[in-house]
C-alpha cells in the first residue's frame, strides 16, 4: 500500500526528470529564442489589426474554436506503464489515490492552457463588444468550470468498455462544447451557464446507460503511450531519442502513393520513408497544421498577418518533416542489403521538398481564395519554393550527411 501512494510521485518525478534533460536541448537550440521572437511579432500585429478592425467583426469564428479546442482536449496522464496491467491489477481497488492525483496533475496543466487561450482572445472579445462584455474574472471562472467537468467527463470516457461509445461520446463532447462557448461569447454568461448545465445532464444520462471498466488498463496504456510518443517526436527534432516508438496508422488511401514509384534500387529509401512518413504521427501532425493554418489564413483580415501565418507553417512543417531522417536509423536490416548510404539523404530530401512544396501550394490556393493580389500568392509560392529547394536539397543534406555518416 505504500509503495502504491508514492508511485504517482515516483513517475512524475522520473518524467519531468528526463522531460528537463532533453528540454535543456531544445534550450541550447536556439528554439525558445525563436518561439520568444514570434511571441513578441505576434503581439506587436495582434495590436495593428485590433488599432484598424471594426468593432462588427465577428469575432466568434475566431474567439470560438480557440477555447473549444482547450477545453475539449482533456487526456489525462497517468504515468501507467505496460506492465502496470499484470504488477498492479491485484491493487486495483487501491489505486484511487493514484488516478485521482493523475486527474488533478492533469487539470492544473490543462488549466493553464485555457487561462492562456481565454487571455489571448479577450482584446478581441473586448474590443468587439466594448461595455457589453463579461468580465475577465467571471469569463476565467466560467472555463475553468467547463474544464473540470471535462476532465472528469474524459476519465469517464477512458472507463468505457468499447471503443464506439468512446468515439460517440467525444463526438457528443465537441458539439455541446460548440454550442456552449459560442453562447458564451455571443449571447451572455448566463445563457451559456444554462446550456452547460443541460450538456452536463445529457452526458450523465449518456454515461448512465453505457457499460464501464473499473479501470480500463488497455486504454490507459495506449494513452500514455501516446503522450510519450508525442514528447519524444518534439524532442527529436533537436536530438536522437532512442526511446522513440509509435505504432504506425494503417491509412491506406494515402499509403496507394508509393504506387507511383519505380520498381527500382534506387528508390528503396524513398518508397520506405514515403511509407514511414504517410503511416507516422508526423503527417497527422502536418496535417493537422496546414489545416490549421488554411482557417487562419481564412479568418485573418490583415494581408500582413496572413504573409506571417504563411511563412510560420511552412517553416514548422520543414521543421518536423525533417525529423523523418530519426527513423529507422537505428535498424540493421538497411545494412544487410547493398543499398548506397547517398539514396537515403536524396529520399529523404526529395521527401521533405515535395511535401513543403504542396503544403505551400495549398495555402497559396488558399491566399488567392481571399482575395489576397494574383502577383503577392505567386510571389510567396515562388519564394517558399526556391527557400525549401534550397534547404532541402543543399543544407539539409550536409546536416544528414554530418548526423547518418
Amino acid at each position: 500500500m505504500k509503495r502504491i501512494e508514492h508511485l504517482w510521485f515516483a513517475r512524475c518525478a522520473e518524467f519531468w526528470k528526463e522531460a528537463l534533460q532533453y528540454g535543456s536541448y531544445v534550450a541550447r537550440s536556439g528554439f525558445t529564442a525563436f518561439l520568444f521572437g514570434i511571441f513578441i511579432v505576434g503581439i506587436y500585429f495582434y495590436n495593428k489589426v485590433l488599432e484598424t478592425l471594426p468593432t462588427s467583426f465577428p469575432y466568434a469564428w475566431i474567439t470560438t474554436p480557440v477555447i473549444l479546442l482547450a477545453l475539449v482536449i482533456s487526456p489525462i496522464r497517468t504515468f501507467i506503464k505496460t506492465a502496470d496491467a499484470v504488477f498492479l491489477l491485484p491493487a486495483e481497488k487501491q489505486m484511487n489515490d493514484y488516478f485521482r492525483k493523475s486527474w488533478i496533475y492533469s487539470f492544473m496543466i490543462q488549466s493553464a492552457f485555457v487561462i492562456i487561450a481565454c487571455l489571448a482572445v479577450w482584446p478581441l472579445y473586448r474590443h468587439c463588444l466594448g461595455e457589453s462584455k463579461e468580465p475577465l474574472w467571471a469569463l476565467l471562472l466560467f472555463l475553468l468550470l467547463n474544464k473540470a467537468l471535462h476532465s472528469v467527463i474524459s476519465w469517464q470516457e477512458g472507463r468505457m468498455v468499447y471503443k464506439r461509445h468512446r468515439d460517440q461520446l467525444k463526438v457528443l463532447r465537441w458539439l455541446l462544447t460548440l454550442i456552449i462557448v459560442y453562447s458564451l461569447f455571443v449571447y451572455g454568461l448566463l445563457l451559456a451557464l444554462a446550456a452547460l448545465l443541460l450538456s452536463s445532464c445529457i452526458i450523465w444520462i449518456t454515461l448512465r446507460g453505457t457499460p464501464l471498466h473499473t479501470i480500463n488498463w488497455d486504454h490507459l496504456i495506449k494513452t500514455e503511450q501516446k503522450h510519450l510518443a508525442a514528447h519524444y517526436l518534439f524532442y527529436s527534432w533537436f536530438i536522437d531519442v532512442p526511446q522513440r516508438v509509435t505504432p504506425p496508422k494503417h491509412r491506406a488511401l494515402w499509403s496507394q502513393w508509393t504506387k507511383l514509384y519505380a520498381f527500382l534500387s534506387s528508390n528503396t529509401f524513398l518508397y520506405l520513408y514515403t511509407k514511414t512518413l504517410l503511416r507516422s504521427e508526423l503527417f497527422g501532425i502536418i496535417q493537422r497544421l496546414t489545416l490549421l493554418g488554411l482557417i487562419l489564413l481564412i479568418t485573418t483580415p490583415n494581408v500582413t498577418a496572413k504573409i506571417i501565418i504563411y511563412g510560420i507553417v511552412i517553416f514548422i512543417s520543414t521543421v518536423q518533416t525533417s525529423s523523418l531522417d530519426q527513423q529507422h536509423r537505428y535498424s540493421f536490416w538497411l545494412l544487410l542489403y547493398p543499398l548506397q548510404p547517398e539514396w537515403r539523404t536524396q529520399a529523404l530530401a526529395k521527401i521533405l521538398f515535395s511535401t513543403t512544396a504542396f503544403q505551400s501550394l495549398l495555402l497559396t490556393i488558399t491566399l488567392l481564395c481571399v482575395n489576397v493580389s494574383f502577383l503577392l500568392a505567386v510571389f510567396c509560392l515562388s519564394l517558399s519554393w526556391l527557400l525549401c529547394a534550397l534547404y532541402s536539397f543543399v543544407i539539409y543534406p550536409r546536416k544528414l550527411r554530418r548526423r547518418l555518416f
